[in-house]
């Protein structure tokens, strides 16, 4: 599908537009969680928190539904944007889902202020901006190396949180290795059977 793909610095980046904004999402909030300690993180979301994330997946839902049953014709420019925009929440919300305890307090927030949530948001809608447009044109290997690394958090997230579930006395290292390991190997095998 290079017609919903972008060109950059010569060359289609990885996936979709849409796709593109998503993994970009995903990468750049889990460097924030982990430069920012939020990682850790295992208390619920405040409500402004809370609701500022859940409204950032509706233009990702609204467009893609809107154009998929053919209400109207998106286009490149709005899949990144509202990829983006979507993106950067996924990842929070699988973190508090592997760190939160039923057991026990959950005290340290994810979040150290309500506002990191908009400026995460921005900074992502400012990345994909730059790569619709091609600013950073030479940057293409960089915003490739993004997606790609987003893909392996996202499948990588699932893994873990699916096995956090099943060996919760497991250590979080043992836990978070495999489901990397297990997280790359899904890839490769998509890749190999899909023929990319």
């Amino acid at each position: 599908m290079f017609e919903r793909s972008i060109f950059m610095g010569g060359n289609y980046l990885p996936v979709c537009a849409r796709c593109t904004g998503i993994y970009i999402g995903f990468s750049i909030s889990a460097l924030y969680l982990f430069f920012s300690k939020g990682y850790k993180g295992n208390k619920v979301f405040n409500l402004y928190q809370t609701v500022f994330m859940i409204l950032c997946f509706l233009p990702f839902m609204i467009d893609g539904a809107g154009s998929y049953i053919g209400l109207w014709q998106s286009n490149n420019f709005l899949r990144i944007i509202t990829g983006s925009i979507g993106g950067w929440a996924v990842v929070p919300f699988m973190v508090l889902v592997y760190n939160f305890s039923s057991k026990g307090e959950n005290t340290v927030p994810i979040f150290k202020k309500d506002y990191h949530v908009i400026f995460i948001c921005i900074f992502c809608v400012l990345i994909g901006i730059t790569i619709y447009y091609g600013i950073l044109d030479k940057l293409y290997f960089v915003f490739s190396v993004l997606i790609s690394m987003g893909i392996v958090i996202y499948y990588s997230e699932i893994c873990a949180v699916i096995l956090k579930l099943i060996f919760s006395k497991t250590s979080d290292k043992i836990i978070l290795s495999v489901s990397f390991i297990m997280g790359v190997s899904i890839i490769i095998f998509v890749s190999i059977i899909t023929g990319g």
